[in-house]
């Protein structure tokens, strides 16, 4: 499988919760990266923090917007998509734009590395979805 169609599976997997095939897509000692927390999750963690994300905000979605490969693996663009009715003035749709750099050895992903500004939606997410982000 090239390179591009992994990080396709993955986005897709990802949108439709299906935590068998992110699994397959890691290599059981991955690292995962992200620039907010400069923490590396293995694979479980971060399919579990991917459910999170979905429980706390159930409408967000990842929209690809540009794959390309690279010789160790992919560059891949998104767009971290949801919508927020936090008060009585209406509801917010927030697109947050994303990078991932995927390094991929044997047709698995053996890192990923993500930068995304998280930043913008704080202010949107009510303390339920606080507390579910973070773990309560």
């Amino acid at each position: 499988m090239e390179n591009v169609a992994i990080a396709e599976q993955l986005i897709a997997a990802i949108n439709a919760e299906d935590i068998d095939t992110m699994r397959k897509l890691y290599a059981d000692d991955a690292k995962i990266w992200h620039d907010f927390d400069r923490k590396e999750q293995d694979p479980e963690t971060n399919v579990q923090s991917l459910l999170v994300l979905r429980k706390a905000i159930p409408d967000v979605q990842w929209v690809t917007t540009r794959i390309e490969p690279l010789p160790s693996g992919f560059l891949l663009t998104y767009e971290l998509t949801m919508t927020f009715n936090k008060d009585s003035s209406g509801e917010k749709e927030m697109r947050i734009p994303a990078c991932v750099i995927g390094t991929v050895d044997n047709e698995r992903i053996v890192r990923l590395e993500e930068w995304v500004n998280s930043a913008p939606m704080m202010k949107y997410l009510t303390p339920e979805q606080l507390a579910t982000l973070a773990g309560q």
